[in-house]
């Protein structure tokens, strides 16, 4: 059984170069047959950014089971991460 694909990235939002990139991602995962889906955010705005990455994180982990998370976020539980957003050494 293949395991589900899942891209994850915060916040949506019709332009920027990281939603283009997952727009071909997952134009091509389906043209070649693999079953993903895209996990955003759906906290409300009004938390300050801190608190809306910290529970996005906690939110996405605990609900990964076997699914694999191809990731251009900053969480703890990617399989793969693409960093980017303004990578720096340390991270």
């Amino acid at each position: 059984m293949k395991r589900e694909i899942c891209l994850v990235r915060r916040n949506r939002t019709p332009y920027g170069g990281a939603e283009k990139y997952l727009l071909r991602l997952s134009n091509e995962l389906t043209a070649q047959g693999y079953r993903h889906q895209l996990i955003t955010s759906r906290l409300p705005k009004f938390l300050p950014s801190f608190m809306r990455a910290l529970l996005f994180n906690i939110g996405t982990c605990l609900q990964k089971g076997s699914r694999f998370y191809f990731s251009l976020e900053r969480i703890t539980c990617p399989d793969i991460y693409r960093a980017g957003d303004g990578v720096h050494r340390e991270f």
